[in-house]
């Protein structure tokens, strides 16, 4: 878990400065599981109890900063933090 902590914060810090496989990686430390029907550069993840999907795109390895956001922002929403 210490792993996902850190994770969460370089996040919180920078959101543009993540990987796309961190960002991935985020999404299923918050409980979001992946999409089977997921194609091509975007992955998509979902959760249950949280409404809607998310989205997250690689761009030549680097994730895209608003969609870090969106996940930061719905795992608050939903209270999927432990701190």
């Amino acid at each position: 878990m210490a792993r996902c902590e850190k994770l969460i914060r370089k996040a919180r810090q920078a959101p543009g400065s993540l990987r796309f496989e961190e960002a991935c990686r985020l999404a299923r430390c918050l409980g979001f599981e992946q999409v089977r029907r997921t194609r091509g550069s975007h992955r998509v993840f979902k959760r249950p109890g949280v409404r809607g999907l998310v989205n997250l795109q690689d761009r030549d390895g680097s994730a895209v900063a608003y969609q870090v956001r969106q996940i930061l922002a719905l795992a608050d929403e939903h209270g999927l933090f432990e701190d």
